[in-house]
């Protein structure tokens, strides 16, 4: 049983980077972070979950059980599913497909300056460990060359031979994907992200730590939420970039909202969401509420659209997630046939990138991001990679499909010194 307390601090943001410091000092620990981003049916809770009374791992073909496990516990549960986490046998060679803890510890923070600490031991205690924290941020600690797995003429030879596929109607979009690797990230994930968020504040970001995992997040997009009845998903397709010029901002989003690629690119996937809810659903109850909404952040421009429906009654999360998981937004359509493509024609397995990270809390309910604009390492072995995709129709060009890659990898690239590791 946790205690619960509630304080007032004077210097909530001081707080919060030794808070974050002393958590990923645990071996088991996840903050999520919406930035305080408007977003439809809102981003994510800030709040800090560490330390760990149960930890389940998915290492079994099917995720059913291992979801079944943790959802069953009607407790706080924080934890991610790789891309791959169906198949275990095609799994990351330094990543699990899937882990979730229940924490000892959970911090939720408010904008009024007040925090609530919840925890199986003292809370006046865990006020006092953190305080007596010194955190230590510094930019220039942060080393590392990432290399893409495939040059730009092998990218584009793939996307013409998905070109064809397309052509011939086997699918009608694909999510294809170019993986960045490193060595020598040894570093606490809260000392990447608070670089990460700062220069790219994300309504889903966070980072996660499980022993040597780490996982530090600025995803922009939702995958699904369960608010009581009632599920949420908000499928991202379609991206511009953000000027400092006003008069070429302003243009920029124009172009992307009256974009036919773009567009269609979206409207494709929210066909697919829609069906994949419909299973779901009770009937007649799914709908797209917003269609093509264009969303703006730090460095670039968004097209989200928003669809919802009422789950039908006595549904686990285990069998919500069998119906939806992986998103649309990441394989393509139809969902099967892209699939398959992705594991024939990417360069290696997507581990955990283009998965799902967030949180089940007791009552039931959940939100989980898309584990996009992310990297992933081992703290252990210090291998890491991030990943970047686009979606690829008819209508692509493969030179521009490379750098919308190129510019989505951008941001995680520019946080890291690329002088030799040493």
């Amino acid at each position: 049983m946790r205690i619960k307390k509630k304080y007032h601090l004077k210097d909530l943001q001081s707080f919060k980077k030794k808070a974050l410091k002393w958590g990923s000092s645990q071996t088991h620990c996840c903050y999520l972070n919406g930035n305080s981003k408007i977003y439809s049916y809102e981003s994510f809770p800030e709040i800090l979950a560490v330390g760990c009374v149960q930890e389940f791992t998915n290492d079994e073909p099917d995720f059913t059980d291992f979801l079944n496990k943790v959802s069953k516990l009607k407790d706080w549960a924080f934890g991610f599913l790789g891309y791959n986490s169906r198949d275990v046998e095609m799994k990351s060679a330094y990543f699990l497909p899937g882990l979730f803890f229940v924490p000892s510890t959970i911090i939720t923070f408010s904008k009024e300056n007040i925090i609530s600490v919840e925890t199986n031991g003292d809370p006046e205690m865990i006020l006092k460990e953190i305080n007596d924290i010194t955190p230590d941020f510094s930019k220039n600690k942060i080393k590392g060359a990432f290399i893409a797995e495939i040059s730009r003429d092998e990218y584009i030879k793939k996307i013409r031979i998905l070109k064809s596929h397309l052509q011939r109607g086997d699918i009608y979009q694909i999510n294809y994907c170019i993986k960045f690797e490193s060595e020598g990230i040894y570093y606490d994930p809260y000392l990447i992200y608070d670089v990460l968020n700062l220069a790219s504040p994300m309504p889903f970001s966070g980072f996660f730590k499980a022993r040597d995992y780490c996982i530090v997040c600025a995803s922009p997009e939702r995958f699904l939420k369960k608010l009581n009845a009632k599920i949420i998903s908000q499928p991202m397709k379609g991206t511009s970039p953000v000027f400092a010029d006003q008069a070429e901002n302003i243009k920029s989003i124009s172009d992307l909202k009256s974009s036919e690629k773009e567009r269609a690119e979206n409207i494709m996937i929210v066909d697919l969401v829609r069906n994949d809810l419909s299973t779901i659903c009770q009937y007649g109850t799914v709908k797209v509420e917003k269609l093509c909404d264009v969303y703006s952040f730090q460095n670039v421009h968004q097209m989200v659209s928003t669809v919802t429906g009422k789950l039908a009654e006595d549904l686990s999360t285990a069998e919500i997630f069998a119906k939806t998981f992986p998103m649309g937004s990441m394989t393509g359509a139809p969902k099967i046939r892209a699939m398959q493509l992705i594991v024939d024609l990417e360069i290696s397995s997507r581990g955990p990138f283009s998965g799902t990270m967030g949180f089940m809390d007791p009552k039931g309910n959940f939100d989980f991001n898309v584990l996009i604009r992310s990297m992933f390492y081992n703290s252990h072995t210090g291998k890491g990679f991030y990943s970047a995709g686009s979606g690829i129709t008819i209508l692509s060009d493969p030179e521009k499909e490379y750098e919308e890659c190129m510019l989505k990898g951008e941001t995680l690239k520019n946080i890291f010194n690329p002088d030799p590791l040493s």
